[in-house]
């Protein structure tokens, strides 16, 4: 998770087939009492709209290089005929299914995170000032000191809703944001613009998800006020609490715990018990041959001699 609260419009979990960008889950009332929480630390949009690009002669370029290297097309072509498919109808029509992400607050501090910039370099003045554009090398990041990326370049202009926005840099996959369904179609390229300049394009559509960061101490509010809004209002509402993943955590490391400590003292009980039998066995067994000695006249001096004179030798 990329803050302490997210919440996310429920057909991101509950429709399988396309993402409802008109949902009504993160209501203006909801977003409302999020932002009256006591110690709200900071807030970050998400909104999402699938629509088709026609792809600039660069980006063009670069993923048919991408594609054709390694023989990644070959094997896409054994494994999944349905994108080799869209591939070739892309490459045919210069255009493709596309994901416009609207981000804003906390969310753009995760594009520098963990080495996620493949090339370029992010500021996030420059971004929210509306004229660049992130984009997203979703087909599967690689090093980008080793080959081009299935995109755009950085510098490149991308014309997108006829306006056109400078590329600043890539970026990985972030699975954290964009994780739930987006299309029912191969989508081969992503990109990122302020929230209120996607507003502008799309002004009718919803919050894909709302993540904020609550004080410490005031988490338990947070959560109790979600649960309150899941119980009286909706109750589609679906929320993740970082809080509650870290406890859960904490739950599945102790049973495994508990677990292989209660495995190890079977063993190790189970171990005792085959020495105590082996000791057992060996010691019947070395009666009955001393027995059958002493009853063809050995007496118990001269056996004792003889054992301790075997001890001796070993």
């Amino acid at each position: 998770m990329i803050s302490d609260f997210e919440v996310e419009d429920s057909s991101i979990s509950s429709n399988f087939d396309t993402y409802n960008p008109y949902g009504t889950t993160i209501s203006p009332e909801l977003v409302q009492n999020i932002e009256e929480l006591d110690g709200l630390e900071a807030t970050g949009r998400l909104y999402s709209q699938v629509f088709t690009h026609q792809i600039g002669a660069s980006a063009m370029k670069n993923i048919q290089t991408y594609y054709n290297a390694d023989d990644r097309l070959a094997y896409i072509e054994a494994t999944d005929t349905g994108l080799a498919q869209a591939y070739q109808e892309m490459v045919e029509s210069q255009e493709c299914v596309a994901i416009l992400y609207g981000v804003d607050g906390l969310i753009l501090d995760t594009f520098a995170q963990y080495g996620r910039i493949l090339d370029g370099a992010f500021d996030k003045d420059q971004f929210m000032s509306g004229s660049y554009v992130v984009v997203e090398a979703a087909t599967g990041a690689e090093d980008s000191e080793k080959e081009i990326q299935p995109t755009y370049s950085v510098g490149d202009m991308v014309e997108l809703n006829g306006q056109e926005y400078e590329v600043m840099a890539i970026v990985a996959d972030i699975s954290t944001i964009t994780e739930g369904v987006n299309s029912n179609q191969a989508d081969f390229l992503s990109f990122y613009l302020p929230a209120d300049t996607f507003r502008q394009m799309y002004p009718d559509n919803t919050l894909r998800n709302l993540f904020f960061d609550v004080a410490e101490e005031y988490q338990p509010q947070a959560e109790e006020m979600l649960i309150d809004y899941r119980d009286n209002v909706d109750p589609s509402l679906n929320y993740t609490a970082k809080s509650t993943l870290i406890d859960h955590y904490r739950e599945q490391t102790r049973a495994n715990t508990v677990m292989g400590f209660a495995i190890s003292l079977i063993i190790a009980f189970v171990g005792i018990l085959n020495f105590i039998n082996s000791m057992l066995t060996a010691i019947v067994s070395r009666q009955k041959e001393f027995a059958m000695i002493q009853s063809i006249g050995m007496t118990k001096r001269q056996l004792r001699n003889m054992l301790i004179r075997l001890r001796a030798a070993d």
